[in-house]
């Protein structure tokens, strides 16, 4: 898969209307109606997202108490370690793996409880300087079952975020924030930390819809909204821990044919939303933004709701609106408000990386 971007800056001509004692919180929750309207005119312009950077880790790695120097890499914050690294450091142990490599179909296949086989250059070299990581376009299999990782290429090599891998083969991870040191022990079951994330997969039809929702958060099934062009619709809600006031609404779809949405055809679509909305904004121009996904084309933009400028927002009323489209290559198209009191909080911080990191699988 490739990482794409569209920036698109647009004076939307409001063809819509919303009556005005609507409010952002509500008008948002009930606008899927109104994306098949026609298209508005726009203008685009097509750049470059910024490339992701993978820093060699510099932080000491514990297996079972004894040091050992991995070749990996820190990506966003997170720890990436080569595949095959792990698995020949974790032969023997309780929580061992196997790696497969299945040339003609493009797919690498993970095998908990085996002896792993030796493919020759494990644990040969550590990384110096900074790489341009590439997403890992191949089929990841987990026991057989077609499984989503977050996964990277570097210079021909696949390096898997270090939690996920504990996670899905069961076996201890830790962080000594004093000690910059990383723990791996295999006497240990994973457990997430405060921070971490529980991966979650929901069925749709023939689609296998992951999302990695942090610990206290909730991911809840709901109907979906009809739209026309689509289908295998569902729609998700996302809460966020007791005591913290935000929402996340996410509708995820596919279209017909399964191709993604031409550049303009999405244009208007995520036009068409903003149209619903704006009349009751702060702002008088939407102004959307490039998001770093994989595999395809993400754009977001965030509203202020005019009437609670300078009040308090009740428990059902948010203060600010985020929208994010996202139009993936398998033609599944998500789309999700998210809702707050704090744009530039924790909470909201938390939601627009969950909805970042979806991925979608077709059977």
């Amino acid at each position: 898969m490739m990482k794409k971007s569209i920036s698109i800056a647009l004076a939307l001509i409001l063809a819509l209307t919303v009556s005005p004692a609507a409010s952002l919180s509500s008008a948002a929750v009930a606008s899927t109606t109104a994306l098949s309207s026609a298209a508005v005119a726009s203008t685009t312009a097509l750049s470059s997202a910024t490339s992701l950077v993978a820093k060699p880790t510099a932080s000491t790695v514990l297996v079972d108490g004894k040091n050992v120097a991995f070749d990996a890499y820190n990506i966003n914050d997170n720890n990436y370690f080569k595949l095959r690294d792990l698995a020949f450091v974790l032969s023997g142990t309780a929580k061992q793996f196997d790696v497969g490599w299945d040339d003609a179909n493009d797919a690498i296949s993970l095998t908990g409880g085996k002896s792993y086989t030796i493919a020759g250059g494990e644990m040969t070299g550590k990384g110096s300087g900074n790489k341009t990581p590439a997403p890992t376009a191949s089929k990841i299999f987990l026991d057989g079952k077609e499984t989503q990782f977050t996964a990277y290429n570097i210079d021909d090599n696949n390096y898997f975020k270090l939690r996920d891998i504990g996670q899905a083969i069961n076996f201890g991870v830790d962080w000594d924030e004093a000690k910059n040191t990383i723990v791996i022990d295999t006497g240990k079951d994973y457990t997430p930390d405060a921070g971490a994330s529980a991966r979650q997969i929901f069925t749709l039809d023939a689609c296998d819809v992951s999302i990695s929702v942090p610990t206290g958060w909730g991911i809840t099934r709901e109907d979906g909204n009809y739209i026309p062009t689509l289908v295998s619709l569902s729609d998700f809600r996302l809460t966020p821990p007791p005591g913290e006031k935000a929402l996340g609404i996410i509708t995820i779809a596919r279209t017909m044919d399964g191709k993604p949405l031409a550049t303009l055809e999405f244009i208007s679509f995520v036009t068409a939303a903003g149209e619903v909305l704006l009349p009751i904004a702060a702002e008088e121009i939407v102004k959307y933004q490039d998001m770093n996904i994989d595999g395809g084309i993400g754009v977001y933009y965030t509203l202020t709701d005019a009437s609670l400028i300078g009040k308090t927002p009740k428990p059902d009323e948010y203060l600010y609106l985020c929208q994010i489209f996202m139009n993936l290559d398998d033609g599944s198209l998500i789309y999700t408000t998210l809702l707050t009191d704090d744009i530039d909080g924790a909470v909201f911080k938390t939601m627009f990386d969950t909805v970042s990191g979806i991925k979608t699988s077709y059977k």
